[in-house]
């Protein structure tokens, strides 16, 4: 009868926290349920954006060859996973492995020349794109969850719930995790190998096993073959875990020596024999990487030129080193060395506030998120950040002194880091790149305003919010790549304030081309120099007001046409229909 009773109970008990978990999980699941209705719903009519035909053609043709000859530009992981759909495609073509730019690796022309055997463009983007979209938006959801479960863990469900809000209904999030890119993947992974970092790091070194090292390694990879961003925040994380095993060992300096270089080595080694399977056990130099190309094989030479010209001595050495030195994962480490230390030096095209720059601006990605995200979220990030300010400063520099290495510091160093590498970047191309930073935002600002509001008022603020938030969203439906809060004006104008991947990233094509189907009685053009001759030109808003450099005559006749109140059609948030107001001779 005990074992009976004993049974019951635990059954009914069972039932309570099934029933429990399922109360407290059903406001998650709506949130994320919404997150994958208006991501499914953007990418529906919407055209491929101009990096994802190279990041998915890198994930078929290492899928379909085996060679990770092209990704070079972002670590392959994800641009592999993503591309996994394509497998089930019998009608997709793909280039020859004896064509002449698979074999000289040209990343980029092999990745046109892949839209245009499957169809061009809009064929691409109906036919080929949306499964390994549609993979994204559910892969975004389920790490979202799990961002969810393990912010819940570490600080409550109030707070976890709250920061999967603000998360899941951001217009930015929602739109690059819709798109086969590594921007989002990022920023989840980023997180996600933090706060199990974070978690850990409490016990390190002295209650630390198997299962430990397995779980750490495991996200801290996972992160670094996401994108070339987490080799710093894997590296922050891996420094803060020895001087935590150098302040707690006990001993003289040798000991202490030993056993960091001990536990260094526990995590290091499995991190590089991992990354080293996922690139196929290659070995090979900075030159092999470049396949034949002589062009890439001078810029990457000449790359070297900020060291040497400091330091003349090192010319010889570093030449040595791209040209013969065989280095584990070639494409990863000659990736990062172009695409994030070669791109930086360099600078980038790019705009903010009517300016054109190519070392870009400290203040962008602040003006950038102040205009780019819901005007409520923005008010209570700035609240929260000048007010946590204000209470810092004003404090006895006594009072800031803390010797303990534990789970806020990696919480706290890890988003600073990111933050200064955002804002120091020459690389301004769009909100998608502080994208890692936005977790750690939201998360430290909700748990400092929390603690200093009245808990009534605090959740009354938090309502507001998110019921405005998906009053905007529905506004903007289903255009959240080109979304733009009421600071701009009208929607369709933030041009005037940022582009590039902010504004127009080429997801507009399909409909473009449908307007023109739909109006075949209309000469249309999309060259200015040929608008004289056309009934209507379609044209994108930041091409109607270029670098003041490429003003001309024609440019002008159209700003004035829109200007003064042309019956201008508009397609999408992005681009215009602006019509010839003189009789076109046919």
């Amino acid at each position: 009868m005990n074992r009976i009773k004993t049974a019951l109970e635990l059954q009914v008990k069972f039932k309570q926290w099934i029933t429990y978990r399922t109360r407290r999980s059903l406001p998650a699941v709506l949130f994320i349920g919404v997150f994958i209705f208006l991501g499914l719903s953007m990418i529906t009519d919407m055209s491929g954006t101009t990096d994802e035909k190279y990041h998915l053609t890198r994930g078929i043709m290492y899928l379909n060859t085996g060679d990770p000859r092209i990704n070079q530009h972002h670590p392959m992981l994800f641009n592999t996973y993503y591309a996994i759909p394509t497998l089930f495609d019998d009608d997709l073509v793909i280039p020859s492995e004896t064509d002449p730019l698979w074999v000289n690796a040209q990343k980029d022309s092999i990745s046109d020349e892949l839209v245009k055997m499957n169809g061009g463009k809009v064929l691409f983007s109906q036919n080929v794109l949306f499964g390994p979209r549609a993979l994204a938006i559910m892969t975004s959801a389920f790490l979202l969850y799990v961002i969810f479960r393990l912010v819940e863990r570490s600080y409550g469900y109030k707070i976890s719930l709250i920061l999967l809000a603000f998360l899941s209904l951001s217009p930015t999030v929602i739109a690059h995790s819709a798109l086969v890119t590594t921007d989002a993947p990022a920023m989840y992974m980023i997180f996600i190998s933090t706060l199990v970092s974070a978690e850990l790091i409490k016990d390190f070194p002295n209650k630390w096993d198997r299962t430990k090292t397995v779980l750490l390694v495991s996200v801290l990879t996972t992160a670094l073959l996401t994108k070339y961003t987490a080799v710093f925040s894997v590296s922050l994380i891996l420094i803060i875990f020895l001087l935590k095993n150098w302040r707690v060992t006990k001993g003289g300096f040798k000991k202490k020596i030993s056993l960091t270089v001990k536990h260094l080595y526990g995590l290091l080694f499995p991190i590089f024999l991992l990354i080293f399977t996922a690139y196929s056990f290659q070995i090979g130099s900075m030159f092999d990487m470049t396949y034949g190309n002589q062009a890439k094989v001078f810029a990457n030479v000449d790359g070297f030129r900020i060291f040497y010209q400091v330091l003349p001595f090192l010319e010889r050495p570093l030449k040595f080193l791209f040209y013969h030195i065989p280095l584990p994962f070639p494409q990863y480490i000659n990736g990062f060395y172009e695409n994030v230390f070669k791109h930086n030096i360099f600078g980038h095209d790019s705009f903010l506030l009517g300016q054109f720059s190519k070392r870009g601006w400290v203040y962008y990605f602040p003006v950038t998120f102040i205009v780019k995200e819901y005007i409520g979220v923005v008010i209570v990030v700035l609240t929260g950040l000048i007010t946590y300010l204000y209470k810092y400063l004003s404090r006895s520099r006594n009072s800031h002194k803390n010797s303990i290495i534990n789970r806020k510091t990696v919480m706290v160093a890890v988003p600073i880091l990111l933050a200064f590498l955002s804002l120091s970047s020459s690389i301004n191309l769009g909100i998608r790149h502080f994208l890692p930073v936005y977790p750690f935002l939201f998360l430290g600002v909700l748990i400092w305003l929390s603690g200093q509001l009245n808990p009534k008022l605090f959740n009354i603020i938090i309502i507001i919010l998110i019921t405005g938030n998906i009053i905007a969203l529905a506004r903007q439906y289903p255009y959240y790549l080109e979304y733009f809060n009421v600071i701009t004006g009208e929607p369709g104008e933030g041009y005037r304030f940022v582009r590039d991947s902010n504004f127009d990233w080429e997801q507009n094509e399909i409909r473009i081309q449908r307007y023109i189907t739909d109006n075949p009685d209309l000469i249309i053009t999309r060259d200015p120099m040929n608008f004289i001759y056309s009934d209507a030109i379609v044209i994108s808003k930041e091409d109607l007001y270029p670098k003041p450099s490429k003003v001309n005559s024609e440019i002008l006749e159209l700003q004035r046409l829109y200007e003064i109140g042309n019956d201008s059609v508009k397609i999408g948030r992005t681009h215009l229909v602006i019509f010839n107001d003189r009789p076109v001779d046919r």
